[in-house]
């Protein structure tokens, strides 16, 4: 492959590029069934989310679940004085193995409010350390080459920031890799508040890298 072609980019249709966010929670009840909790951010109804609980003895619970519903609820000032919105939402677990099912009641157990034994309903919990929710969030793919790529997104990006992304090349062929921000610029033609996000490679597997080649190879 000669070096234009190693750094020119190629228009693509069809690919995505997932890049994996979390938002801090606070979690009102719980139970073996899900949870309701609140967040800085609006949780779409019907998506899949996973709860990270990290708790002060230094064990932490993953569980994967459904948000069911979802209400604006609340505001509150962050750090820099502007008003941010808090969601209330119920999430409904899913796929729980039975080790997880373990750490859940014990989790409960540890850090119910009230003294009810049953598991099976629904308690007060008080805090622990840290409860995330991670999601991927989606977005298309306009151009691409060895040495990065451009997608279209409904947020501004922060260049220079560094992001662990996951490329769709089709055909279930995904690679991993961590990237840089190289650029975000406004889409001036668009009604919406769209963004032009370039971004570079910095860290790639050679399995990884390997396939991308060869995708660009087939373009």
């Amino acid at each position: 492959m000669d070096e234009k072609r190693r750094n020119d980019r190629f228009v693509v249709e069809g690919i995505h590029c997932s890049i994996m966010s979390a938002t801090e929670v606070e979690i009102i009840n719980m139970g073996i069934g899900g949870a309701a909790l609140i967040a800085n951010g609006r949780l779409n109804i019907g998506k899949d989310y996973t709860l990270r609980i990290e708790e002060k003895e230094g064990r932490t619970l993953s569980v994967r679940g459904t948000i069911v519903w979802s209400v604006l609820s609340d505001s509150r000032n962050n750090a820099r004085g502007e008003t941010m919105p808090l969601y209330t939402a119920g999430m409904r677990f899913k796929d729980v193995q039975s080790t997880q099912m373990t750490e859940v009641i014990d989790f409960i157990k540890h850090h119910k409010k009230s003294p009810e034994k049953r598991v099976i309903v629904r308690f007060d919990i008080t805090s622990p350390e840290k409860a995330t929710l991670n999601f991927p969030f989606s977005y298309r793919v306009k151009k691409v080459s060895l040495g990065g790529l451009l997608m279209e997104t409904d947020e501004a990006f922060t260049v220079g920031d560094t992001l662990s992304m996951e490329l769709s090349l089709g055909k279930d062929d995904t690679i991993e890799f961590l990237g840089r921000v190289a650029s975000c610029l406004s889409i001036s033609d668009s009604d919406l508040e769209r963004y032009d996000v370039g971004v570079e490679f910095i860290e790639m597997s050679d399995r990884s890298s390997t396939a991308l080649k060869k995708f660009i190879e087939s373009l």
